[in-house]
């Protein structure tokens, strides 16, 4: 595994753990409105993930199943 793929599978959780930090610590409102950003941005890839991969595995059983269905399929 390349550290690219490592960033791109723990960014959201570095984001989330930053943004509850920074939300922690914070005394400014511009601190707090970036705890708020880190939070929003890791929500959202963590979401857009879980729907990009839960399509995919759809499509794939989907597939799956048709092939089996098909007449003379070796299963």
């Amino acid at each position: 595994m390349s550290l690219e793929d490592i960033w791109y599978e723990s960014s959201p959780y570095v984001y989330l753990i930053a943004g509850i930090l920074v939300l922690a610590s914070a005394e400014s409102g511009l601190a707090i409105a970036s705890a708020l950003l880190l939070l929003v941005a890791s929500g959202t890839i963590l979401r857009l993930r879980w729907v990009h991969r839960r399509g995919r595995a759809a499509a794939r059983t989907k597939a799956g199943r048709a092939r089996a269905a098909r007449p003379g399929s070796a299963r």
